[in-house]
């Protein structure tokens, strides 16, 4: 079994059979596959632009595959798979920061301790989602 099929079967376990919102299960679909179409997920902002980001599953470098694989259980910028799930709320409530070609969503939470961070690649073809981190080490 390839190292992304191992931990795509780990995030399925640690999410179990919890009830999920429409938009949880959205994340949850999109980082359970591999490949295939580029999935588009959408929220707003904090304030209240429409954000559509389509999310890679195909790449190691960006996308739902660099999240499980360098950051989701690992020693550096570590998240559980309900951070995960949560991610698009980094977007809602989080500060922007945006420089033309690349847009960075961050927030900190439980007081300051953990700062997450949600990147997006800005293209002519649309928003790509790039990472999703945060500053916690294991």
């Amino acid at each position: 079994m390839a190292l992304i099929d191992e931990k795509i079967a780990l995030f399925k376990a640690e999410v179990g059979d919890r009830d999920l919102t429409d938009e949880q299960k959205r994340v949850f679909e999109t980082f359970c596959r591999t490949k295939g179409k580029l999935k588009s997920i959408s929220t707003t902002d904090n304030s209240g632009t429409l954000i559509t980001m389509k999310f890679p599953s195909d790449d190691e470098n960006e996308g739902t595959q660099h999240v499980l694989l360098k950051h989701y259980k690992t020693n550096r910028g570590t998240v559980t798979a309900m951070e995960i799930l949560n991610m698009m709320e980094v977007v809602r409530c989080g500060n922007r920061e945006d420089d033309g070609n690349h847009i960075v969503y961050w927030e900190e939470k439980y007081n300051g301790r953990i700062k997450y961070t949600f990147a997006v690649k800005v293209a002519k073809s649309g928003n790509i989602f790039k990472s999703f981190y945060s500053d916690r080490h294991k």
